[in-house]
């Protein structure tokens, strides 16, 4: 069970992260987020997930209450900078991941350590016919699941990777002082996540595929634009931006 007292000993914000929900079992903390009237900059955790999901609605696995999950209520932001938000998450939760290993960004939300996903990113927007009501970050992350890789091939836990258990407490509230830091300066346009990109991205400068609508296209990445679109470089030689689709790779940093 999450512990709340060591939760707090760990939270330093301000705002972000003060005000929190621990359930033991949630469907998806996404969901309850968006379904329930919780004030922004709250955040909603719980132990285990019956139907966590990521991008494109694909399940996110569950392993008994060994990982976290969690989902933080955000104040509403122009659409158009949801993308380079849900990237500057990524940046501050691999900021805290680093504690542990040297883990890189898979653009546009996931955080790999040697080519495995360790946690995912995944921001849910709800609108009023076209006004944004409500936009919820929720974040996953493979704590102490042990042989992770058994199951998942592509997946592994800091647990798998250290041989140590780490404190879920400790990430999520490490994360808020992080992450409340990195909104306030993005809000004020005093962040550039072009720049950061390149110290945080896997397969900068290097060959991906992507995978938009079953058409696979091989490319070389060269960073993203201050939209978080992926820049990358056909074979031909031309420039083009990516603002959706998944990425697959033979290399990693």
């Amino acid at each position: 069970m999450f512990d709340r007292d060591k939760y707090n000993s760990f939270l330093k914000t301000k705002n972000f992260g003060k005000n929190l929900k621990v359930f033991d079992s949630l469907q998806s903390t996404n969901n309850y987020a968006l379904e329930h009237n919780c004030p922004v900059f709250s955040v909603i955790t719980a132990s285990r997930q019956t139907a966590g999901r990521g991008r494109s609605g694909r399940k996110w696995a569950d392993f008994e209450g060994q990982n976290l999950y969690f989902t933080l209520i955000l104040p509403k932001i122009e659409t158009n900078r949801i993308l380079p938000l849900n990237i500057l998450a990524g940046i501050a939760m691999c900021d805290i991941l680093r504690n542990y290993f040297k883990c890189y960004l898979k653009w546009p939300n996931d955080i790999v350590y040697a080519g495995k996903k360790i946690a995912g990113i995944l921001i849910d927007t709800k609108f009023n016919g076209n006004k944004l009501a409500k936009i919820v970050l929720g974040i996953g992350v493979n704590v102490n699941a042990a042989d992770v890789g058994k199951i998942i091939p592509t997946a592994s836990s800091i647990k798998d990777e250290t041989g140590k258990d780490a404190e879920p407490e400790k990430i999520m509230a490490y994360f808020m002082n992080t992450f409340e830091d990195y909104f306030s300066r993005f809000i004020n346009d005093e962040i550039n996540i072009e720049k950061l990109w390149y110290d945080y991205s896997a397969h900068l400068n290097l060959p991906v595929s992507i995978h938009i609508d079953n058409k696979k296209t091989g490319v070389l990445e060269k960073g993203i634009d201050s939209n978080g679109a992926l820049i990358v470089v056909e074979k031909s030689g031309k420039v083009t931006k990516i603002y959706s689709g998944d990425i697959g790779y033979d290399f990693c940093r």
